[in-house]
């Protein structure tokens, strides 16, 4: 059986729930340590490990999810369509390349107001650089790999099973029902 969690340690796992990072979360719940940052990282690292802290934050990370999808605020449909705005954006949404008449090629960004959310939802950063704006989406890859996973689409082998799939997946995203008189 597991030791019961202190005070501390049950603030630290609702501070990870809640998003913060290891280092966060501890410095949260233990805001008297005069320890400094490496140090905090080692401690953050060993309390996580501890089975009845790790036990805890697995719980409270089900509980948080299990509660999302009960009371409606997500649902599998609502993850399988931000992962497939990712995996299926294009750059031309964000930017394209126009000649000046001399011969200069120059990027023009499109303004984020006219962006739809599924092009939004791909974007991870938007940062102003020493050499002009770097726009940074969501690993495209990744998200593909996740949609096809989550949707049993890969073989053994990590191949496609059907193109069929394919097709039901884009109709599922794009709101179309197979059962329709189209």
């Amino acid at each position: 059986m597991l030791k019961p969690l202190t005070e501390q340690q049950s603030e630290y796992v609702r501070f990870r729930v809640a998003g913060k990072t290891q280092q966060e979360a501890y410095a949260l719940a233990y805001p008297k340590s005069t320890a400094k940052q490496a140090a905090r990282e080692v401690s953050a690292c060993r309390l996580e490990a501890k089975p009845n802290v790790k036990g805890a934050l697995e719980a409270a990370r089900r509980n948080k999810r299990d509660r999302a999808i009960e009371d409606g605020i997500i649902t599998g449909l609502d993850v399988m369509r931000e992962l497939a705005a990712i995996g299926f954006a294009k750059t031309t949404d964000y930017m394209r390349l126009e000649a000046d008449g001399h011969g200069v090629i120059r990027v023009v960004l499109t303004p984020t107001s006219e962006l739809s959310h599924e092009q939004c939802v791909a974007l991870s950063a938007i940062r102003k650089t020493q050499s002009g704006i770097e726009v940074k989406t969501h690993d495209k890859l990744r998200a593909l790999r996740m949609l096809g996973e989550t949707l049993g689409m890969f073989d053994s082998g990590g191949g496609l099973r059907d193109m069929e799939d394919l097709q039901l997946l884009a109709d599922m995203l794009n709101g179309h029902d197979d059962d329709s008189d189209d």
